[in-house]
């Protein structure tokens, strides 16, 4: 799903740009956002930068760090919306999927 919708992860994607792609105005496309995904467009990107990550977590030895950079986000901003998003710390997540 990432992938046919935004190519890349890692690139900072700013809501202004994506009602420009889409010829709405900010607040029509968060509104048609809303109603067609059930989340604000921020709240979608980082909930699909999370996913991305744990599709990671689950098959690459890399870093939480590396992860992280991947998918755009710092560490601290990955851990906090992994555990917000998952239910359970990256790490934790990593332990669970590796036994």
């Amino acid at each position: 799903m990432w992938s046919a919708r935004i190519p890349s992860p890692h690139r900072r994607l700013a809501v202004e740009e994506l009602a420009g792609l889409a010829h709405l105005s900010v607040r029509q496309f968060e509104r048609r956002f809303v109603d067609a995904a059930g989340l604000p467009p921020g709240r979608w990107i980082t909930r699909e930068r999370i996913r991305a990550g744990a599709v990671l977590l689950e098959s690459a030895d890399q870093p939480i760090e590396a992860v992280a950079a991947r998918v755009g986000l710092t560490v601290a901003g990955f851990r906090h919306h992994f555990r917000e998003t998952m239910g359970v710390s990256s790490a934790g997540y990593r332990r669970q999927f590796r036994r």
